[in-house]
């Protein structure tokens, strides 16, 4: 017990120790700095601490208790905001939770929390929580998302050869601009916490509407999707209608005065599967010659923007989205693509 004792207070001592150099260090800097110096190169600036929730107020976020569980998500994000956004900590933002277990049979102590942090209109938040020895630790926070309606796990197909974990994040985010502009959406997409990194791997409008001026008309175009599949399969399956008018459509599935147009109404229907080289969901895998003298270069198809909704009035040449082995996406024509068999 005094070597464990005498133990940390030797190591509080040399970090503070540590930190009193650095203070004495910085006050001994030179009031004129020599010149092409950048100052934010010459001065020490200590990060702020980490944030780190006590591990009862996490676990409270699952509570099958409707007040604790209430109390606890309002505590979490507020304290979450004011660390993201200080000047809107005092709103009231939408908040929910989920534990993301990083491989098969974890403990929900050993899996990490994915909290979405929300507020209308515009801002969303994926934020990742670690579990530690002091509570759990905010690490992590995806940006510039829309508000998100909904969060959940997705089944995932684990692999110890890729060291894939067993659920993904999936998000339903929901952006609505009918009042005074011309589109509402509602967004899916799949995050995979791998290696460190979290990654979008799928995202498509699963509701979507959209008014754009084309010629002397407006033209006002609409799909709805169905997501299915878990593991490493996916499918979509909706439609896609299109109206014209004089004015544009202000409010979601709103009918009005448009006019159909059935010839360009259609059914959409896409296969996914998950590539691990790509860390993706993808149609196919190809090869790109960006030109007739280079080299192939391998890449996964991530999308035929031939299905886009603004396609029919926008899309002069067949086109795809795709992602190579390290990371980059392009659009590449379909004339540029030899597809793998």
């Amino acid at each position: 017990m005094f070597f464990r004792q005498y133990g940390s207070a030797l190591k509080l001592g040399l970090r503070l120790g540590t930190f009193f150099c650095l203070l004495a260090a910085a006050a001994l800097l030179p009031q004129q700095l020599p010149q092409g110096l950048d100052p934010s190169l010459a001065v020490f600036r200590l990060a702020p601490p980490l944030l780190t929730l006590p591990e009862v107020q996490v676990q409270m976020l699952f509570s099958s208790q409707e007040s604790l569980r209430r109390d606890a998500l309002a505590l979490t994000a507020k304290a979450l905001a004011e660390r993201l956004q200080p000047e809107l900590a005092g709103e009231q933002w939408n908040i929910q939770a989920l534990r993301l277990p990083l491989q098969a049979g974890a403990q929900p102590e050993e899996a990490l929390v994915a909290v979405a942090l929300s507020l209308a209109p515009e801002q969303g938040y994926l934020c990742l929580l670690e579990p530690g020895r002091q509570g759990y630790t905010f690490f992590y926070a995806e940006k510039n998302l829309l508000p998100i309606k909904h969060m959940a796990s997705w089944p995932f197909a684990a692999s110890s050869e890729n060291h894939l974990p067993p659920e993904l994040i999936a998000l339903w985010e929901d952006h609505d601009e009918s009042m005074g502009a011309f589109s509402s959406v509602e967004r899916f997409s799949l995050w995979l916490w791998h290696d460190n990194k979290l990654q979008q791997v799928f995202q498509t409008n699963t509701r979507w509407q959209l008014s754009f001026p084309q010629e002397k008309i407006w033209i006002t175009a609409r799909q709805q999707y169905q997501i299915k599949g878990r593991d490493l399969s996916l499918e979509i399956e909706g439609y896609q209608e299109y109206f014209e008018g004089a004015e544009p459509a202000l409010r979601r599935d709103s009918t009005g005065n448009l006019k159909p147009l059935p010839s360009l109404g259609r059914t959409i229907r896409q296969q996914y599967t998950f590539y691990p080289a790509y860390l993706a969901f993808g149609i196919g895998e190809g090869a790109w010659r960006p030109k007739a003298d280079s080299n192939s270069i391998p890449v996964l198809l991530l999308q035929d923007l031939a299905q886009e909704l603004e396609a029919p009035f926008y899309s002069s040449q067949h086109e795809y989205l795709v992602k190579t082995l390290d990371g980059a996406t392009a659009v590449v024509p379909a004339s540029q693509l030899v597809m793998s068999q």
